[in-house]
């Protein structure tokens, strides 16, 4: 029997009009069941193109044993992230924050009923495999994290909040001593770049992320960049690697290799593995 997706007019949503799971587009009645019940929200944020977000459909969406517990204990969410990109940029900062900055599609978070994100992740496959836990473990770790460390949960959602508030803030101009804390930190992170290949073999979400800060902070280097620099001395590690990022990773690196990631555990107790 068609769920409440089936009225929808994004493609990406009408792909998942069949799933077992209850789904609520991302409307007003499913924030307040989620209040009138106390249940935790599970959202889940995606886009047609996505190949983990089809193959996390079939595996979990579609496993009637994973869709009678989301149905019993959340509230369940679904959201096509080219029709919300609002959505979808304010969730997807917060779960990277969670997450050491590692995110991706399809997005999988977990909201308090006033909707503050507790914790979140990408691509879980249905059951745990190596170094990887399961969606079905995954699901039922929130809900008693939810049930039985409440205070923390509500804690750590307006500790998240209140990051995600103040990044949104507009940028103040930096003091010099803001300008050595940032180049010592790419000079850290320049440990592990290569210059003929690439911030990474394997490009994930992470090397988004530090792609973004090292354009960021480059302009702010007051020498001459050049496309080889005869000692590596002579430029901010910034520079450097603004400068160097490889055409191949630019051109090859797409969004579906960011959804694999190994599973990070958020401060409260949600043990998982």
């Amino acid at each position: 029997m068609p769920n409440r997706l089936a009225d929808e007019s994004s493609p990406y949503l009408l792909q998942h009009a069949n799933n077992p799971v209850d789904w609520y587009p991302w409307a007003s009645e499913a924030l307040e069941k989620a209040k009138r019940e106390d249940k935790p929200i599970f959202l889940s944020i995606g886009y047609s193109a996505c190949h983990w977000c089809h193959v996390m459909e079939h595996e979990s969406f579609e496993n009637e044993e994973i869709a009678n517990y989301l149905n019993e204990f959340f509230v369940n969410i679904k959201v096509d992230r080219e029709e919300r990109p609002d959505l979808d940029h304010i969730y997807m900062q917060t779960v990277s924050a969670l997450r050491n900055g590692q995110g991706g599609w399809p997005l999988s978070a977990f909201l308090t009923p006033q909707r503050h994100v507790f914790f979140g992740g990408t691509y879980w496959p249905p059951t745990s495999r190596v170094g990887m836990p399961g969606f079905d473990s995954v699901i039922r770790h929130v809900h008693q994290a939810f049930r039985e460390q409440r205070e923390a949960v509500e804690q750590q959602s307006l500790q998240i909040t209140g990051w995600l508030n103040d990044s949104l803030r507009p940028k103040r101009e930096l003091s010099s001593w803001d300008r050595g804390l940032l180049n010592l930190a790419a000079a850290k992170m320049e440990q592990n770049f290569d210059f003929e290949q690439g911030l990474e073999r394997n490009p994930s979400s992470r090397t988004r992320w530090i792609c973004s800060f090292c354009f960021e902070l480059e302009p702010m280097n007051p020498k001459p960049i050049r496309p080889k620099p005869p000692s590596r001395s002579t430029t901010s590690a910034a520079s450097r690697w603004s400068k160097s990022i490889s055409t191949r990773w630019l051109t090859e690196g797409s969004m579906t290799t960011w959804a694999v990631d190994s599973f990070v555990t958020a401060p409260i107790a949600i043990g998982c593995v």
